[in-house]
């Protein structure tokens, strides 16, 4: 691996230089393909083999086939065609890795970022080399339970991952999953030649709703170009996003039942931790950005939590009900949720609001829209193909997983809905976003039973007219939600199969780390003249060996005990 000091900031020329180092220091010299994550890869990797080429000192080996990625945690924050172009999940051999690595080294390093910022280079090297040992060590020794844990994980994600892609399939006419098979067969071609572009495939195409994330850097960059309210963008965004995890937290708390175990509460009570500390961050920015704005004896607008958005195998009667005056149904402050007339200094704010509630109702709608497309799909095979006890089960779960998608955002077009309503919009917009109704968020018939009886006179829900329009973009609409639906499900069939290969290969890898490190001693033993480092040889060579004797007996009974699907067994 390759650690590096930034002198002023992450600097190109200090990535560079520790990506040459990470390839020259590991044996990469024979590997086909290596796939390179990095937070910023969109921008990093575009004139990267320029750079190292102009440069006297780095250099990559001849004919090296770097694939470049963002993290799955990162990938989110970039524009939308940055996740069909570079998210691992589309990224063919890269398995089920998030790409996230250094971030979980980076959490356990922060414990000596104080101190190491005094330190003298030598020391700080010793230092941080020390604590990246001793990580590395404790990650060997729980190299064994850890890939057992995942091998237990593809098996079960597997089975879910075939049955999907394989009722989608089935569903589809062979017409149609040639054409798809063929475009993405073609796309994944062309990004191999270099084509990041051509991967967008895994993105909808035609009609499209601006990001959230647009809208807010669009209204930050307005600030700082006037030179006021900076800072308030952020603000307000960061009060959405807790107003979101409380409705969150609300339905996770619910789902736990009027009696929850003791890990239950532990869960609930960590969740609870860390929104405390979100909404404590958040008020402090507040005084910050409106130091004049007293909040003493202010009854703020309660707002939709979400305990009403109920899936159809959850019963009132045995969910939990969650009072007032807990975190997660703790008014924050808001312009929406003032109530009355505002203070002079929070009308900006209250303007800045509207629009990214606009954006926030529009990107949950299309949420709304994308997975009841899903479900329908999924629900067409369901009803026909679901003979069996066990593929009911399989087929329903896939569904039982879109209706959650379907249920969170509701709630959050909900806070957005009430927030519009609340900021005193035009009667336009408020005409525009409608009250979403229970009846209105099932599969669609058009779609599962399009022969059924009265199938002729069904219409959509008024959220599909916001985008489609007539009933010909509706067609063309579902058939592009269909599309994408299937590939990505392809896709991620596609990398669990990845990963039933990878992980048997990652036991017989660490299997024969284990016996090469107690060669290793033996032979130190055989050449050693001293008592002393012959007796330290022979328990090395002791504690190797059990290692290895050990990690051979548990992955031998984890691979006979849990097993991949059989069609992805005809498959490898």
């Amino acid at each position: 691996g390759s650690i590096v000091d930034f002198q002023v900031g992450e600097r190109q020329m200090n990535v560079d230089y520790g990506l040459v180092q990470a390839f020259n220091n590991t044996r990469t010299d024979k590997a086909p393909k290596i796939i390179v994550v990095y937070d910023i890869n969109c921008q990093y990797s575009k004139n990267l083999r320029k750079r190292v080429e102009a440069g006297r000192y780095l250099h990559f080996r001849p004919g090296l086939n770097l694939v470049a990625g963002i993290g799955m945690f990162h990938v989110h924050g970039h524009q939308d065609v940055c996740y069909g172009r570079y998210a691992p999940r589309f990224i063919p051999g890269a398995g089920q890795s998030d790409g996230e690595v250094l971030e979980r080294l980076f959490s356990i390093l922060n414990g000596i970022s104080t101190i190491a910022r005094t330190m003298t280079l030598a020391h700080r090297t010793e230092n941080v080399d020390a604590h990246m040992g001793d990580n590395n060590f404790k990650k060997m020794i729980d190299m064994v339970p850890t890939l057992c844990k995942k091998w237990k994980n593809v098996c079960s994600s597997a089975i879910d991952a075939c049955s999907d892609f394989e009722l989608l399939s089935q569903s589809a006419t062979p017409e149609q999953t040639e054409l798809w098979t063929v475009s993405v067969q073609t796309a994944e071609r062309l990004w191999e030649e270099g084509n990041v572009e051509a991967m967008d495939i895994y993105n909808v195409k035609g009609i499209k709703v601006i990001p959230q994330t647009e809208i807010q850097a669009n209204l930050m960059q307005a600030e700082q170009e006037a030179d006021s309210g900076v800072g308030v963008t952020t603000w307000l965004v960061a009060g959405m996003k807790i107003q979101e995890a409380q409705a969150q937290l609300v339905s996770f708390i619910r789902r736990q039942g009027k009696k929850p175990s003791g890990d239950q509460r532990l869960q609930i009570n960590r969740k609870r931790q860390a929104l405390r500390r979100k909404a404590d961050e958040f008020q402090d920015s507040f005084q910050q950005l409106f130091p004049a704005v007293a909040l003493d004896g202010v009854d703020l607008r309660e707002i939709p939590y979400g305990d009403d958005v109920l899936g159809d195998d959850e019963d009132e009667a045995y969910l939990a009900a969650v009072p007032r005056g807990e975190v997660e149904k703790m008014e924050i402050f808001l312009p929406s949720t003032c109530p009355g007339e505002l203070p002079r200094q929070l009308k900006t704010a209250a303007k800045v609001e509207l629009k990214l509630r606009i954006a926030q109702a529009e990107n949950a709608l299309e949420g709304v829209r994308r997975e009841i497309g899903h479900k329908s799909f999924l629900f067409r095979n369901n009803i026909a193909l679901a003979i069996n006890k066990q593929m009911k089960t399989r087929a329903y779960s896939a569904v039982k997983a879109a209706d959650d998608e379907v249920r969170q955002f509701v709630r959050v077009y909900n806070q957005a809905r009430n927030a519009i309503l609340a900021l005193g919009c035009s009667e336009d917009i408020a005409a525009r976003y409608q009250k979403l109704l229970p009846e209105q968020l099932v599969a669609l018939k058009s779609i599962y039973e399009p022969n059924a009886r009265g199938a002729g006179t069904y219409s959509l829900p008024w959220f599909w007219m916001l985008q489609v329009g007539s009933d010909s973009d509706s067609s063309e609409y579902m058939d592009e939600l269909y599309r994408v639906n299937w590939m990505r499900a392809r896709a991620k069939m596609l990398r669990w199969e990845e990963e039933s290969i990878l992980i048997p290969s990652e036991m017989k890898w660490t299997t024969f780390f284990f016996h090469n490190r107690a060669n290793g001693w033996k032979t130190r033993e055989a050449m050693s003249h001293k008592t002393g480092h012959q007796a330290y040889a022979r328990k090395q060579v002791a504690l190797w060996t059990e290692l290895a004797e050990h990690a051979q007996t548990a992955f031998n009974s984890c691979l006979i005990r849990y097993t991949v699907p059989p069609s992805m067994e005809d498959r490898m």
